[in-house]
């Protein structure tokens, strides 16, 4: 099967690394992006210092990032708005942690859009690795149907089931409480 033909479960258009400068160190696109969202996050969100947020939207796309003080450097996931990514939190933290690990004693020196970093390979690992997490994940805990409460339950209707006791919180007795005790007792001649 070619890497084509492969269906694609993190639905990621583009993955950019870059330095806060604005140098662009690595870029994977795997759709082609309409505009250039990334520069609409620089702008709007982080030279505004608005790094409290989570989720930038631009137009048609979600954008997740993730910073590195340490190096400066800024991660960014584009994705299609209408579309959820599921794990793109692990997704992100696996690539920059590879990246960073991967070229640290280069990026301690200021960043070179010029030099090249090959990531490519790593890259292609993590996806992998994070497609596989993807689908273990939609398939977790999955029953077939003829083990489900409701297949019992057509199957023999006349069956009555239990229902799940719930847990009762049972509260301290305070001290009020433990005083009534008491009078009650000595009314009751103990």
């Amino acid at each position: 099967q070619n890497e084509g033909d492969k269906p694609r479960t993190a639905v990621m258009d583009c993955f950019t690394v870059l330095h806060k400068g604005g140098a662009v160190l690595w870029k994977k696109e795997l759709n082609p992006v309409k505009g250039n969202p990334v520069n609409e996050l620089i702008k709007t969100v982080l030279l505004e210092e608005r790094s409290g947020e989570q989720v930038f939207k631009h137009e048609t796309y979600q954008l997740k990032w993730k910073l590195v003080n340490e190096f400066d450097l800024v991660f960014v996931v584009v994705y299609a708005g209408a579309v959820t990514m599921l794990l793109v939190d692990d997704l992100l933290d696996a690539l920059k942690n590879a990246f960073v690990k991967l070229f640290k004693d280069s990026i301690r020196a200021m960043p070179s859009p010029a030099q090249k970093y090959d990531f490519e390979k790593e890259y292609q690992r993590i996806m992998q690795k994070h497609e596989q997490k993807v689908l273990d994940w939609r398939n977790r805990g999955q029953k077939n149907f003829d083990d489900t409460a409701l297949a019992k339950d057509i199957r023999n209707p006349n069956v009555k089931r239990e229902e799940p006791k719930k847990a009762t919180k049972t509260s301290k007795p305070t001290s009020k409480d433990t005083a009534d005790d008491d009078a009650e007792e000595e009314e009751d001649g103990n």
